[in-house]
């Protein structure tokens, strides 16, 4: 039988690889003028889900370029212009740094 702690690292090694990808939507205002971020998302493997940062509106779309596409079309009224900032690094750079998963046999 594994020990607690192996055990812990084998789970967190498995929610790395796992994990979500995360990305912000930011408006550009005027000609990079200002901006602000309009809201913060999950992307996951079969789609993407936002949080607008004013309101709290949850939004489940395709994926994130969707997830971009819907609030692109938020922003025409008021001419602003949406971009999809990604916040973290692909889950294989994250997988090469803490190494392979353990097989059934190390566990």
């Amino acid at each position: 039988m594994i020990g607690q702690g192996d055990y812990h690292r084998w789970l967190k090694q498995e929610a790395r690889e796992q994990a979500p990808r995360l990305f912000a939507i930011a408006y550009e205002i005027g000609d990079r003028e200002d901006g602000e971020i309009a809201a913060y998302g999950l992307a996951f493997d079969d789609h993407a889900e936002t949080v607008d940062v004013d309101d709290g509106h949850h939004t489940r779309s395709e994926d994130a370029a969707h997830a971009l596409a819907l609030y692109e079309r938020f922003a025409a009224p008021d001419n602003l212009k949406a971009h999809l900032l990604w916040l973290d690094q692909e889950r294989t750079e994250r997988a090469a740094r803490t190494g392979p998963a353990p097989t059934n046999g190390d566990r």
